[in-house]
C-alpha cells in the first residue's frame, strides 16, 4: 500500500467497499447517501425503519455483517493474495447476517432464498 490504511478507507471509501456498501443498499431496497464515517453510517442504518419495529435491531446486525465481510476480504487479500468479487461479498453479507438474525430473533422464520431475494418481506 501506499498509503496508511485509515478506516474510513477502508470500510467506506475504496472503490470495493463502497461498491459493497452501494450493493447491499439495492439488496435492501434502499436508496441513500453514502457516508465515510462508521459513526453515521451505523445511525443511518439504525434510523431506517424498514422493517417491523420488533425486528428494529435487525439494521445493527446486518451493518455488523458487511464490516465483517469488508475485513474479512481485506485479510484475504492481505495475506493470501485472494480476491473476492462484490458479488461474492454480497453473498457472504446475506448469509452471515440470516444467520445472525436467526440466532438473535428466533421469531424470523424464512429460508435464505427468501432473506436473499426479499429481505424486507422476511423483516416485516
Amino acid at each position: 500500500m501506499n498509503k496508511e490504511e485509515t478506516t474510513s478507507h477502508l470500510f467506506f471509501e475504496c472503490e470495493v467497499s463502497f461498491q459493497l456498501w452501494m450493493a447491499c443498499f439495492n439488496w435492501l431496497g434502499l436508496n441513500s447517501v453514502m457516508h465515510n464515517c462508521c459513526v453515521q453510517i451505523l445511525e443511518q442504518f439504525y434510523g431506517f425503519h424498514y422493517c417491523s419495529a420488533k425486528y428494529h435491531n435487525c439494521w445493527i446486525l446486518i451493518w455488523l455483517s458487511v464490516i465483517k465481510i469488508i475485513w474479512l476480504a481485506r485479510n484475504d487479500l492481505m495475506f493470501s493474495s485472494k480476491i473476492i468479487h462484490v458479488s461474492e461479498m454480497l453473498n457472504l453479507v446475506q448469509l452471515r447476517s440470516s444467520k445472525w438474525l436467526r440466532a438473535r430473533f428466533l421469531s424470523l422464520n424464512y429460508d435464505f432464498f427468501s432473506w436473499s431475494n426479499f429481505p424486507g418481506v422476511c423483516l416485516s
